[in-house]
């Protein structure tokens, strides 16, 4: 690792660019710890394998804090202050940034903890900082992207390139005119029960768990719409296989609307 940084404040960085503050310890930055989600079945000489459950992920840093110039203990207070501020209870979900050895920057959704303080002697300080992430996996700094159009009832194909090894959930953007929109990848499916009439009505799906749908009519109010969906859709199934590039398939009753696809690559480690 080359740097950490919490909610755009250097923690971190490697080779004493963080004179005062030193990592000693780094844990859980790999994937997240699981639960392998066993049924019990009538049958008490088997049971069935329903899946597995990833707790959210901990990332737990301890670092030696010590002022190296004087007044020693005013400027240990000062960062002492700093740092708890830098932590503080109202920040809320923020970002954890970590540059890898080769130069890659990933990024974590996380909450941070009440940081815990022991005293090493006059001049220094051990802090032990965790951050919870209920997203769980890292993902890239920068969100890709895809676009298309639909051609009514032809099936047109938009490739994209999962580059992590997670499975991506979707962005998905629809601007213009088409009646009963729907998107395909492997198997999982959304349609929607809209007909958007004008050029510039739009409709917004986000996928991620709890997936939601906005559509913007033209010059009219934003309103929910997750309702519209058919009783084929898939929401928080729709992603795109880790490792991999995929076709998403647009088709609809009629229209051309055009589709823009957007994802992050996402990790189990860093």
């Amino acid at each position: 690792m080359q740097w950490l940084k919490w909610n755009g404040n250097l923690l971190w960085q490697v080779n004493g660019g963080t004179p005062t503050r030193d990592l000693q310890v780094d844990m859980g930055t790999g994937w997240p710890r699981r639960e392998i989600v066993i049924e019990a079945q009538g049958n008490r000489y088997a049971n069935s394998f329903r899946g597995v459950r990833s707790f959210d992920k901990v990332v737990t840093a301890e670092l030696v804090v010590s002022p190296i110039y004087e007044p020693i203990k005013r400027n240990m207070e000062a960062e002492y202050r700093q740092w708890e501020n830098w932590h503080n209870e109202f920040i809320g979900l923020a970002v954890l940034q970590v540059m890898m050895e080769g130069g890659t920057l990933l990024e974590l959704d996380a909450i941070a903890h009440t940081p815990i303080w022991r005293d090493m002697g006059y001049s220094a300080k051990r802090v032990e900082q965790s951050w919870t992430s209920p997203s769980k996996y890292w993902r890239s700094v920068t969100e890709k992207s895809a676009a298309g159009a639909f051609n009514g009832a032809v099936p047109v194909a938009i490739s994209c390139t999962n580059a992590g090894t997670v499975p991506a959930w979707l962005r998905i953007d629809i601007t213009g005119v088409v009646d009963t929109p729907k998107l395909q990848v492997g198997d999982h499916v959304i349609e929607l029960r809209l007909d958007m009439t004008h050029a510039n009505d739009n409709t917004a799906i986000v996928c991620t768990p709890p997936a939601t749908v906005v559509f913007t009519p033209n010059g009219g109010p934003a309103e929910a719409a997750f309702g519209y969906h058919t009783s084929v859709s898939t929401f928080t199934l729709f992603q795109l296989p880790a490792g991999a590039t995929t076709d998403v398939t647009l088709t609809a009753s009629s229209g051309t609307a055009t589709v823009t696809l957007y994802w992050y690559d996402w990790f189990g480690t860093n």
